[in-house]
């Protein structure tokens, strides 16, 4: 499928199909209100254009308009996080050691798209704090 080449570049998951969507076995299932609390008490902060992340896979969704993350809640990492990612950053994959799990929010004029990936934590750091509510994602 044609969306399948940009899926892997941003080294995500698949979407569920409709049937394990709706299955106890998704995260937000288990107990949407910790869930929820956790991932909207994290602190945003915006990521400065250019990125290096590849936004001109996503070409169709219009002209980029921001790029947002925050942390990911230490309770859900396992749940949401690939194996490794590049640091949205700086553009490196950041070591074991040094690297910190993100929700990204990617806004395009005519859609967005959020992920999970690493970061360096010297990098997170870097990038200006913004006010507004952290995405919840599912």
């Amino acid at each position: 499928m044609w969306w399948m080449s940009w899926w892997k570049r941003l080294n995500m998951r698949p979407p569920l199909a409709d049937k394990a969507r709706n299955s106890a076995t998704h995260p937000h299932d288990e107990d949407r209100t910790a869930w929820d609390l956790a991932w909207s008490s994290q602190t945003v902060r915006r990521l400065t254009l250019p990125s290096p992340v590849d936004l001109k896979v996503f070409a169709e969704w219009g002209e980029p308009i921001g790029v947002t993350f925050s942390s990911v809640p230490a309770q859900y990492v396992d749940r949401v996080l690939p194996p490794h990612g590049q640091c949205p950053v700086c553009g490196v994959e950041p070591d074991i050691g040094s690297r910190v799990p993100i929700s990204l929010l990617m806004t395009f004029s005519q859609h967005s798209l959020g992920r999970t990936t690493w970061a360096h934590a010297d990098c997170v750091a870097t990038c200006e704090e913004v006010p507004c509510p952290a995405g919840i994602p599912w």
